[in-house]
């Protein structure tokens, strides 16, 4: 018999700006991923956080991960800020996996298309708690999920394959596999 299984919907933006909300760490942004963009996109992107519009983030450009240290300064720079978002995030991303079961004892599982298993590793920082993930494909990075106690187990390794000139289908066609997965019907 397969275990009880549920959805549970949630985003990379809202699973890391949760996270955030546990204590004040620049790393769970820049380290989600290369971006190109302004400094205000990523933020949104990321964390669904807004910097103040006097700013002009919108107007600077960030390459990551050559632009980490940009990036580190100008959100230390809004910590306080970044920090009230996350917590007020946190408490409503915990008030709905409180909903959903996932702050009951026992095992939890994430069972997603893959690839960094960045959402599993934000959900964990943001629970406190070890999950398991089980995908169709992860890079080398998804074992990063270690370090907080979860395990992440794939039926495809890419290991630290490129996607673009990769030969495995699933990440050769990563868009098409997950919009296949992710339509709204069966």
């Amino acid at each position: 018999h397969l275990p009880e299984g549920s959805y549970f919907h949630v985003s990379r933006q809202v699973a890391i700006g949760a996270a955030l909300g546990t204590g004040f760490r620049p790393d769970l942004v820049i380290e989600a991923g290369r971006y190109v963009g302004s400094l205000q996109c990523l933020l949104w992107n990321r964390a669904s956080f807004t910097a103040p519009a006097h700013l002009g983030l919108d107007s600077h450009n960030v390459r990551l991960p050559a632009d980490a240290p940009v990036v580190e300064r100008v959100m230390t720079d809004l910590e306080p800020e970044i920090m009230a978002h996350g917590v007020g995030l946190n408490a409503r991303f915990r008030a709905y996996a409180r909903q959903a079961g996932l702050d009951a004892e026992g095992c939890h599982a994430v069972v997603d298309v893959g690839y960094s298993a960045t959402i599993q590793k934000m959900m964990q920082v943001a629970l406190g708690q070890p999950l398991i993930g089980f995908y169709m494909t992860t890079f080398d990075t998804a074992q990063a999920v270690a370090k907080d106690g979860g395990a992440a187990f794939s039926c495809f390794r890419a290991g630290s394959e490129n996607p673009e000139t990769s030969s495995l289908p699933v990440l050769a066609y990563g868009l098409a596999v997950e919009a296949f997965l992710t339509a709204p019907h069966g």
